[in-house]
């Protein structure tokens, strides 16, 4: 299931390349990341699709709502991975963005179901109009660390 959202993800870029805006932070966008994740003797690889807007406030602050959905293999289990934040940030030099994040994330699993509040933040930089390199780290409940790099793409006008 995995593949196809990073499928997916990768194919709505593609094809809307042409679109992009020169200002990337305001506007409709989706993703993809990988990464580790660690949890109370728990740890594993995790992969999530990621979408999202952002609202502009100002030449240097934004707001956003994301949405993500993925899964967690490692040590023989895989749980799906599913949450929504708001994330306030920081652009720096017009292709560049700092951010902080907090919100729900819940783990789906062997029958069972957890979540918790998430508290984190990333980083954003811009590799060209409306794609960007991005880096999260996050915690959920200070019990669950987990760290992950990706790619962003924000779709124009």
């Amino acid at each position: 299931m995995f593949y196809r959202l990073i499928a997916v993800a990768i194919l709505a870029a593609t094809a809307l390349m042409g679109h992009a805006k020169a200002d990337p932070y305001e506007g409709w966008y989706t993703g993809a990341d990988i990464g580790y994740i660690t949890d109370d003797g728990f740890d594993g690889f995790k992969y999530t699709a990621i979408g999202g807007y952002n609202f502009e406030i100002s030449d240097t602050f934004y707001i956003g709502a994301e949405g993500f959905l993925g899964g967690i293999s490692g040590e023989g289990d895989t749980v799906f991975d599913w949450g929504a934040v708001a994330q306030p940030g920081f652009i720096i030099n017009g292709t560049h963005s700092v951010f902080g994040r907090i919100g729900i994330e819940g783990f789906t699993g062997n029958g069972d179901t957890e979540a918790g509040v998430l508290i984190g933040g990333g980083g954003e930089y811009g590799l060209s109009d409306g794609l960007s390199l991005r880096g999260t780290i996050d915690t959920v409940e200070f019990d669950t660390f987990s760290i992950r790099a990706g790619l962003v793409y924000r779709f124009g006008d």
